[in-house]
């Protein structure tokens, strides 16, 4: 339901550009080539309707552009591998508050966070698994294959026979531990992550 609404704010937008760009094309034409009815991309050309979360902006915390940033952010840091968790983001986001206005700067609403997540249905918060930064690279396709590759050649190479082949695991105390928890991240991710350092000793 949250990405059908984002994508049907989509269209109408991408229908106003084209609207913008082109005065003489009509409404009915634009509202059929992106499936939309006329009545309702009518409404928004001329400003008599608005989304529901443009209708809101003034009485938000940070405008959408500023939202955008967060967004982005979040984003970032998950495919980095360190999902920020909620205390994170809402530190970025008073950050962010107090510099647009050092004298009025506030503190989150209470349920701030859950609106935030429906304005941004491209967003989850999930707990995360923890998983150690050799293992995370190890699992980039193109590793694997290189490593495949280069094991096919010993094996060759050194005429190794399947039964000969056995997989070790040692193990020993782990260092630069990570904490699991419930973290923000890209929304319809199967596992979310943690990166940790992994070292050993």
């Amino acid at each position: 339901m949250r990405n059908s609404k984002v994508e049907h704010q989509a269209k109408i937008e991408e229908a106003c550009k084209q609207l913008e760009a082109n005065p003489d094309l009509k409404i009915l034409t634009v509202a059929r080539v992106h499936g939309l009815n006329d009545k309702t991309l009518g409404n928004h050309w001329h400003k008599r309707t608005q989304f529901h979360s443009k209708a809101h902006e003034t009485q938000q915390h940070l405008n959408l552009e500023d939202e955008k940033v967060v967004v982005g952010w979040i984003s970032k840091m998950d495919d980095q591998g360190t999902p920020p968790r909620q205390r994170h983001v809402r530190d970025m986001v008073e950050y962010l508050m107090q510099a647009k206005d050092e004298l009025n700067a506030m503190r989150l609403r209470r349920h701030w966070m859950d609106q935030f997540l429906k304005r941004h249905p491209e967003l989850a918060h999930k707990v995360a698994r923890r998983i150690n930064k050799d293992r995370a690279l190890a699992q980039e396709p193109v590793r694997i294959e290189s490593f495949f590759n280069r094991f096919s050649e010993i094996k060759s190479w050194f005429k190794i026979q399947q039964d000969d082949i056995w997989n070790l695991d040692e193990k020993s105390v782990t260092i630069g531990q990570a904490i699991g928890g419930k973290v923000f991240c890209r929304a319809g991710k199967r596992n979310t992550r943690l990166v940790q350092d992994g070292g050993r000793e």
